[in-house]
């Protein structure tokens, strides 16, 4: 800010009355000094504001303060035992990480207490800040979490009296909108459940139960209690079918259940009572047991689900997938569905039980390719290979054991939904060399799969993951047709190459100590030999740390009609349609299979 001609004489004049008052304070009253320290203290606090309304970051308008504080405070973590959340889960902040800024300065308070939505998450179990939360929130809904871990053990000496009654505080019950409950006890499950939470939309709940694993505890809930009720995320207990009112209204639920013996005859009755369910997300926890055989029954009502659009089930086998599935209206349309970890059961054998229904009839783009472990959980994947099938009315993501088994998915008696593919992703299975995926028995298999879609113009050659140790291999296009041995020429005309390693390729683990070397010798002599002359336009996307052979690249143009290089640091992805998308959904730039939708 410009100084003003008159301000340096304000300044002078300033310091010599200053100056002549403390000269003049021995024979001033001690009344008279209180006056002149309180004067002096309102003018120090005036100076101040005045110079915290010249600083930038305060100078902004309010609405743009608010955004700015409402991204400081981190999600409560609980210690969830999700391994791909739903992504209608919404996270409790800790607003206690708002006080110190409240407390800055007069700018930053009144923006932090004239914002009442920066203080809408409780956490009940720290009593004070949550009474402040509630003041400060005003009458705004809340998102409210309950932790209630009981270490006490009973031993030989305890009496046999029972304990006496637990008492579930809820607090402000008729403004929470969100619910997520932490805890060990049965009984507090119990009482909760029999709480008035007239506002609540969504609920979910952990227990940690060392319970035998053949008996799930379940929780009751009632229309009367929580009739506004529509998304329920339940990790260990399970919802009872009795709850007839509840399910019926019901738009969301996740189950991650302990005992799958215990549950699985009620999956078809919950689902038959959820008339109004839109995504349906089923987890079965990591550890070995033996999936019981399903009893029989009646087929399901299709109407009984006519509304649900978006299905994740993950480490189910195909009699549990096919069972869920079959709840799905077959016209249906915009709907998703996530096979993640899914197995064939092989005691007793039921491989004829088919999950073709789930397909897309007209698959317009294809991504096929090694799935990497996800971190933190084992050093091997199970499930190394994955798809995603995109089709004007669905889209079908799955992730199995085997190659084979993963493409008999695409492959229904009654259609082909391939002879529409127009764009192909191969991801993270173009590189042959001492790391080489795929086996050569896979890679035939490969070629004879592209062979089936006849409309094929683009494919990708993308690499997500293998950046870390791609440098021991080489490039190839052996899984494109040989055009000297096919039968027509192909029809693929464009050639992308992407690499997807950059700032959110894999942010879980360290960066490679050296940066990835896109090197073309290998593909360049294949080019030569005349086996890919159909191809006419080439792209490559390297991210900004890549070493690229620019001379290969020069070298690469005499064999396209069009070359174009991309510089960019996102990881590329095929594009999903519109419908993929889920509205309540977090901001999460993590590629495939580490988000859920």
């Amino acid at each position: 800010m410009q100084t003003k001609p008159e301000d340096p004489a304000l300044v002078e004049n300033t310091r010599t009355f200053l100056e002549h008052l403390a000269r003049q304070m021995p024979g001033i009253s001690e009344n008279d000094l209180r006056h002149v320290t309180n004067s002096l203290a309102d003018t120090r606090l005036d100076a101040l504001a005045q110079i915290n309304t010249r600083r930038p970051l305060l100078c902004l308008p309010t609405e743009i303060l608010q955004i700015i504080l409402s991204l400081i405070p981190d999600a409560i973590v609980t210690g969830s035992k999700w391994t791909l959340r739903p992504i209608w889960h919404m996270d409790v902040k800790e607003t206690a990480m708002l006080l110190p800024v409240s407390r800055t300065c007069k700018r930053l308070r009144e923006v932090a207490l004239g914002c009442p939505a920066l203080w809408t998450s409780i956490a009940a179990d720290s009593q004070p800040i949550s009474k402040m939360s509630l003041q400060r929130s005003r009458n705004l809904p809340l998102k409210c979490l309950l932790q209630k871990i009981i270490s006490r053990r009973r031993s030989d000496d305890d009496d046999d009296e029972d304990p006496p009654p637990m008492v579930v505080e809820v607090p402000e019950s008729s403004r929470i909108r969100e619910l997520q409950v932490f805890t060990n006890s049965t009984d507090f499950l119990s009482q909760l459940s029999t709480c008035s939470l007239p506002a609540l939309e969504s609920l979910s709940v952990q227990l940690l139960d060392r319970s035998p694993l053949m008996s799930t505890p379940t929780i009751m809930l009632s229309k009367e209690h929580v009739p506004e009720l529509r998304r329920l995320c339940l990790i260990t207990p399970t919802l009872s079918p009795d709850c007839h009112d509840v399910l019926a209204s019901l738009t969301h639920l996740a189950l991650r259940p302990r005992g799958m013996s215990y549950l699985l005859p009620m999956i078809p009755a919950i689902l038959r009572g959820c008339h109004s369910l839109e995504s349906f997300h089923l987890e079965i926890p990591l550890g070995p047991y033996k999936p019981p055989n399903p009893s029989p029954s009646t087929s399901p009502d299709i109407s009984s689900c006519p509304r649900l659009r978006r299905v994740c089930l993950l480490r189910t086998d195909n009699e549990l997938a096919s069972s869920v599935l079959s709840f799905l209206p077959p016209d249906r349309p915009n709907l998703t569905i996530q096979l993640l970890s899914l197995y064939y059961k092989t005691e007793p054998p039921s491989r004829s039980i088919t999950l073709h229904h789930a397909v897309p009839s007209d698959i317009s783009r294809l991504s096929i390719g090694w799935v990497p472990s996800v971190p933190k959980t084992s050093s091997s994947n199970t499930y190394p290979w994955g798809m995603t099938a995109c089709g004007s009315q669905r889209v079908l993501r799955a992730s199995m054991k085997s190659l084979g088994e993963l493409v008999d998915l695409l492959r229904p008696s009654d259609s082909m939904p391939l002879s529409d593919t127009r764009e192909l992703w191969l991801t993270d299975i173009f590189y042959r060399g001492r790391n080489g995926v795929p086996s050569p028995e896979n890679a035939a298999y490969l070629r004879s799969f592209i062979a089936e879609m006849p409309a094929l113009e683009t494919v990708v050659l993308a690499n997500h993951f293998r950046t870390f140790y791609a440098n021991d291999d080489a490039m190839t296009l052996h899984l494109l047709p040989d055009a000297r041995e096919a039968t027509s020429r192909p029809q693929i005309t464009t050639l992308r190459i992407v690499f997807g390693y950059g700032p959110l390729a894999w942010p879980d683990i360290p960066k490679p100590e050296s940066n990835v070397v896109v090197d073309f010798a290998n593909i360049l002599s294949e080019l030569e030999s005349g086996a890919y002359d159909y191809l006419e336009h080439f792209v490559l996307e390297v991210p900004s740390t890549a070493q690229v052979n620019w001379g290969h690249v020069q070298a690469l143009r005499a064999y396209f009609k069009t070359t174009e290089v991309r510089v960019t640091d996102c990881p590329p992805h095929m594009v999903l349609p519109d419908y993929y998308s889920e509205p309540e959904a977090w901001p999460d730039a993590r590629p495939w299979p580490f988000s859920l939708w």
